[in-house]
């Protein structure tokens, strides 16, 4: 999968259109957001400020975006689970804790008994 294109602030312009091409929906949740001069970005949400959105965790999942990352991620791995190899209720899991970072290397196939037992603290290390 090829890596999104993170610009600065710097290289913002509010002359020239935004990234999102002013349709934030379309945008959500995806890096460009995250460096845009309009958006603050918290643990469970975005917040646009140009358009007063506020585009929260859940509503990232059911983009069209986060499904092609997630099946890209299901498929690099083998389509089980990183821990204990089940096939069964596979998440994909962000290994930092940000649901923003997206970046394959962040991003990890948990089934559901183990996505829970490492959010419930159990600090077993995962890699990708």
């Amino acid at each position: 999968m090829t890596p999104d294109i993170q610009l600065t602030i710097a290289s913002y312009d509010e002359k020239t259109p935004l990234p999102c091409d002013n349709d934030p929906d379309r945008n959500g949740y995806q890096m460009n957001c995250l460096f845009c001069p309009f958006s603050d970005k918290e643990p469970a949400y975005i917040f646009c400020r140009k358009f007063n959105l506020m585009i929260t965790t859940r509503d990232k999942y059911s983009l069209t975006k986060w499904k092609k990352i997630r099946d890209s991620i299901l498929m690099r791995d083998g389509n089980q689970c990183n821990r204990c190899k089940s096939t069964n209720y596979l998440h994909v899991h962000h290994i930092d804790g940000d649901p923003t970072n997206d970046a394959d290397n962040n991003l990890v196939t948990l089934c559901e008994r183990c996505h829970r037992l490492i959010h419930a603290g159990n600090q077993v290390k995962i890699t990708p």
